[in-house]
């Protein structure tokens, strides 16, 4: 039986984004990635307080967002990919 070595995970990610080799800027990327949660969560907090139903509409915006941003990059891969080459990843990740 021939086994095949396949990366999986963290691993794999790191060999795409060049960016999580370094352990300072890998700190950086999961610290944005931080504040946007909690600015997310702050809107939240906010916005639930002011009406009743402010929780459903909150919610709503985000996931709206959200859905519209990754919508961006899942409906057009090969032109992401023509664009950025072998770096697409790199570059997705870059966004933020």
């Amino acid at each position: 039986m021939i086994k095949i070595s396949q990366k999986k995970g963290f691993s794999l990610l790191k060999e795409k984004v060049p960016e999580f080799q370094s352990p300072l800027k890998m700190i950086g990327i999961f610290a944005i990635s931080i504040l946007i949660f909690t600015g997310i969560m702050v809107f939240f907090w906010w916005f639930d307080s002011l009406i009743w139903y402010g929780a459903i509409i909150s919610q709503l915006i985000v996931g709206l967002i959200s859905s519209i941003f990754i919508y961006s990059y899942i409906k057009k891969p090969t032109e992401y990919r023509k664009k950025y080459g072998e770096l697409a990843y790199r570059y997705f990740f870059s966004i933020l």
